[in-house]
Parts: C-alpha cells; structure tokens; sequence
C-alpha cells in the first residue's frame, strides 16, 4: 500500500453524479458544474483569495485511470500523448487542467475529456514533493456513468482523522462517498477534511466549432514528473 505523510493523512473522494437525458446532454455539450453558479476555476480562485501563497504553487498530481487506458495531457492546442493509464505530472493551483482518455477497457473506440482543478496543497518534507502527489482516481464505474451520459464529479479531501472512514487503504484505490446529484460535494469534501482538487467528466466531447486551447481551458502545461519512488515496506 502507498504511503501517505502520515497514518492520517490519507485521500478521499466525494462523488457527486448527476444522470442527464441524452436529450440534454446533446443540448447543452457541457459539463454540469458543482451547483448551479460556479465555473471551473471559480472554486481554487476562492481557496487562493483565502491563502495567497497558493498562487503559482506547484503541486505534484497523480492522475489513476482503468489499466488499459492512455492518458493524453491537454496543452495549448493539442493532446500530448504519455502512453499509460498513470501519470505523475507538476500542476499549479488554481489553473483547470484538460485530459483526454483513450482505449478505455470497454470503450477502446472512444474518447473521454476529463479536467482536474487543484484547489489545495500538500506539506511534504522538502525535497520529497514527488513522492507524496495528490492522487486522483477515475474508476471503471466513473467511465461507465459518463459514457452512458451522467455527470460525474469527484471532490478529493485530505482526510480529518477524527472523521476517518474505518476501512483499509488499497494502492491505486481512493476510498469515495457517494452524495448523488442533489447535494453539493465540495460542501460535503469540506464537512469532512480538506478539499484538494475537483475531477469532472461528463460526456462533453469538443465539437468542430471549438478552439482546442480554449476547450483546454487555457492551462499552463502540466509537465510530467517520474513515477513516485514505492515505499518497500509497504
């Protein structure tokens, strides 16, 4: 199992999906936002407002998808391919970064974009930033409720252990809590611990009309990083 920067310092996810009709799916070609008035990118600009030495933090991500799929990070006009289902990458705080998902098991023909915006930091011992990433997982069942037309949104916290969930932590696995679409998750990350980043993947696919760079949200580019060191006791 993967070590965290202590016993209690573990992530976790708050999955809100919210199922649509493919009527206005195809109507509206967005993603559902968390509620009904904030854009991506609004959230970290409100956690950033609040702690302004997380402007321009880099903080190390570790994007988890089904063993299978290709990982292609947005940047400015194009995809660029890292050839794996994980990826170690240094992103900053605040911009909303753009992926996209290729030969996922059971879709290999099609193509999921997903984005991730870092809202939070975390306090590794310096010169060990790497190896101590936030970790976001996509599962098999986020692939299926996007594909089949839902809006999935995943808040990742770092864990309060006086509201610790009592159950074993599992490599390349986030224990989640399912909220359903009719409640906030980023209200409900922040109940719980402390919110690290926003996943959302719906089935917006880019259109012939867009502007690649601004379907990429204008992000700075997410620069890979080598694969975190395993710890052999674990």
């Amino acid at each position: 199992m993967k070590h965290s920067l202590a016993n209690n310092l573990i992530l976790l996810a708050v999955i809100s999906t919210l199922v649509m009709s493919a009527a206005s799916v195809s109507a509206q070609q967005r993603h559902r936002l968390i509620d009904g008035n904030m854009a991506p990118g609004t959230a970290a600009d409100h956690y950033r407002l609040g702690n302004p030495a997380l402007r321009g933090h880099i903080q190390p991500v570790r994007l988890i998808t089904p063993k299978g799929t290709n990982i292609e990070v947005g940047t400015g006009n194009s995809f660029v391919q890292t050839n794996a289902s994980k990826a170690s990458l240094a992103m900053q705080i605040g911009p909303v970064y753009r992926f996209k998902l290729t030969n996922v098991p059971r879709y290999e023909g099609q193509a999921l974009y997903p984005s991730i915006e870092l809202l939070n930091r975390l306090n590794p011992p310096q010169g060990l930033e790497n190896e101590f990433p936030v970790e976001v997982v996509l599962t098999q069942e986020d692939v299926v409720d996007a594909m089949r037309g839902s809006l999935v949104t995943k808040v990742i916290y770092l864990e309060n252990p006086e509201n610790a969930l009592p159950q074993r932590h599992i490599a390349d696995q986030q224990p989640s809590i399912d909220i359903g679409g009719a409640r906030d998750p980023l209200r409900e990350a922040e109940r719980l611990g402390r919110p690290m980043a926003i996943l959302r993947i719906g089935s917006r696919i880019p259109l012939a009309s867009d502007e690649v760079n601004l379907f990429n949200f204008n992000a700075p580019e997410a620069v890979q990083l080598p694969d975190p060191t395993p710890d052999p006791a674990k």
